[in-house]
C-alpha cells in the first residue's frame, strides 16, 4: 500500500502472516508495485492482496479476525 507523503514518518502497524489457511473462497493475488503520489518503487518489487470470493479486497480488521494476520509487534513511528 502507497504511503501519502504527509503520512512519511507518521505512525503505521506492522502485520505477519500466521500461517493458517485462507477461508473457501479467499486467495492471494500477487502483482507489481505500482507508481502512486510521484514515488516510484523499486523494480521489480511484487504487492500481494488477499480477495474475497467476490473478487473484493479483504480488509485487514477480516485478516486479523479470521487469524489469517497477527499484529508484529507495537505500532512503529511517531
Amino acid at each position: 500500500m502507497p504511503v501519502m507523503p504527509e503520512s512519511v514518518g507518521g505512525e503505521y502497524n506492522r502485520y505477519m502472516i500466521t500461517g493458517k489457511q485462507l477461508p473457501d473462497g479467499w486467495q492471494i493475488v500477487e502483482g507489481p508495485v505500482q507508481p502512486w503520489f510521484g514515488q516510484t518503487p523499486a523494480p521489480g518489487v511484487p504487492q500481494f492482496m488477499i480477495v474475497g470470493p467476490d473478487g473484493a479486497k479483504v480488509p485487514v480488521r477480516d485478516l486479523l479476525e479470521e487469524g489469517v494476520l497477527d499484529r508484529a509487534g507495537p505500532p512503529l513511528g511517531r
